[in-house]
């Protein structure tokens, strides 16, 4: 029998509060045939611990990708989940053609006004039962993300 090797997961984190991230999150989930994500709200305490793993996530509130140790943000983040679920979302690479700075840049505007034009919840997502396990890292993952969710804890 041949052991399975671990695969761990894309890590997203997002904007709990965002009704436009709380939706492309569905939209990942809909389409993830593989289980080949995990996902976050930046405002929970694993999200905070994986933000503050990696300095340069400092300031950033809206999608973050890491996968492999690897970070993308802004556009960068949304054009590898494209390529990572595959099928019709890589129609979003399209937008590749674009240099990185108008991308981000385009990005960043829309980030801006996500909240006047999709809205705000008042408290952060509560997905529905049947996602709670994308939403759910492992043991092994924390361990791959460097996530120490209990750093006060012997190992007795």
């Amino acid at each position: 029998m041949i052991p399975r090797v671990f695969q761990p997961r894309v890590l997203v984190l997002f904007d709990g509060y965002c009704y436009l991230c709380s939706w492309v999150v569905r939209w990942i989930f809909s389409r993830d045939r593989r289980n080949a994500f995990v996902c976050l709200p930046l405002q929970s305490d694993e999200g905070r611990l994986v933000q503050n793993r990696y300095p340069q996530l400092e300031n950033e509130d809206s999608v973050i990708l890491v996968r492999d140790r690897q970070v993308f943000t802004r556009s960068a983040a949304a054009f590898e989940i494209a390529r990572i679920l595959g099928g019709a979302a890589r129609l979003v690479l399209f937008f590749t053609i674009l240099p990185t700075g108008w991308a981000d840049w385009l990005y960043r505007r829309v980030a801006a006004i996500r909240y006047r034009l999709f809205g705000k919840r008042q408290t952060c997502v509560r997905p529905p039962p049947r996602l709670i396990r994308q939403l759910i890292l492992t043991d092994e993952e924390r361990q791959v993300f460097e996530i120490d969710c209990n750093p006060t804890r012997s190992n007795e």
